[in-house]
Order: structure tokens, then sequence, then C-alpha cells
């Protein structure tokens, strides 16, 4: 059986193997704090780590870039690892303003802000297990639902599912012969909805998109 430590070293690589320069930077960083959160929390709640992506990059109204130490695609969760020296005993003003206002961002963008103190997530895993899991069945259950989508949204899914291939604003305006504005709304909803996601979500501008990794449970 491959032990963690190989698993998340292979997992690392293919990180950053599919990135730009600036987020390769984080990647390259210590990342102690985050494999401990993968290790004793994360891993053992979803038992996959598919929809996951490390030092996933947001940006905020002045469009300056913002890392995310875990994010799950699927619920759009963002995690932290948070050691107490680094946000408590030496954090300036500066700094804690700003870590203020990547949360304020992260709600903009419909990304859940889940912190986890290192002290927990070493001395109390059990307890952050417990609170992920908590929360991923909250999510579960308050999701979007086939029944929540329009017909449109409905049959957009539908048409996607065809593809096997990314999609763009040109392939909904074209199956449904609609005007470009008609065409944005479906797309910005079902991107809201976290049913699509963005091809290169570190792109300035999104082009192409995907399902979502859970899209087809609300295709039944």
């Amino acid at each position: 059986m491959i032990s963690f430590e190989d698993r998340f070293n292979l997992f690392l690589k293919e990180q950053k193997s599919t990135t730009d320069k600036r987020r390769l930077e984080m990647l390259n960083r210590d990342m102690t704090g985050t494999k401990l959160l993968i290790k004793n929390v994360v891993l053992p709640v979803l038992s996959t780590l598919q929809g996951v992506d490390l030092e996933y990059r947001i940006k905020n109204s002045a469009g300056v870039s913002l890392f995310i130490d875990v994010f799950y695609t699927p619920l759009r969760l963002g995690l932290e690892c948070e050691g107490f020296a680094a946000h408590a005993e030496t954090i300036t003003r500066e700094r804690f303003s700003f870590e203020r206002s990547k949360i304020r961002t992260m709600a903009a963008l419909g990304i859940s802000y889940l912190p986890f103190s290192m002290d927990d997530i070493e001395k109390r895993p059990e307890t952050c297990r417990n609170s992920l899991a908590d929360i991923l069945d909250y999510y579960s259950h308050t999701m979007p639902k086939i029944a929540e989508l329009s017909l449109y949204e409905r049959e957009a899914m539908r048409y996607f599912s065809t593809l096997h291939t990314p999609f763009a604003l040109a392939d909904v305006r074209r199956h449904f012969k609609i005007s470009r504005n008609k065409s944005i709304k479906i797309m910005h909803s079902l991107l809201a909805k976290g049913l699509i996601k963005p091809l290169n979500p570190n792109a300035k501008c999104y082009h192409r998109y995907t399902l979502a990794d859970d899209a087809t449970h609300y295709m039944k």
C-alpha cells in the first residue's frame, strides 16, 4: 500500500504540473501545515483527493491574487491551516486587515471559509474530522437539486454531459439558439450553483468550462 507521504508527493507533483508561475511559487513553499491538514482531516473524511486543489488562487476586487490552502471544488469549501505564532503573536495590523479582506473575498465568490488551528489538527484531529464531516453533511442537503434548476439549466447540463469535452458560452448559444445575454445568465447561474467550473480557474477571464465533479448527481 502506498504511504501517505508518497501519495501526497504525487498529488503535489500533479498540482505543480498544471499551474502557472505565481501559484507554483506558493506550492514550492513550506507545505507542513497543509500536508498535516490533508493527512489528519481532509483525506480521512473524503477518502479521496479528487476535487481538491492546493494553494487555490482567487482574486479580490483590486485584482490582487490570494491563495487558499486547500480548496474543495464540489462544495466550494476553503480550508485553511492557521498556526498560532503566525496568526496571533507576530501578526501586523496590515496583515490582520489583509486576512480579513481575504475572508470577505472568499464570501463574495461563494466560498465557505473553514479555518483549522495547527494545534487542533495535531492534537485534536478527531474533532476537526467531525467538524468537516458535519459541514459536508449539511452541504449535501443544501446543494441545488435538479428540481431547483430551470428548464434551460437542466437541458444545458444534459447537453454538456454529451460533449465529453470542455464547453464554452458559444456552445450554449448554438444549442439553444438564444442571445448572448441569455446564454451568459445560464452559465453564471450554473457556475454560482457549483455545477460547472472553469477549465482554468487561474485565468483572468473564464472562456471554457467543465462539469463539476459531482454534477452528475443533479442530472438523475
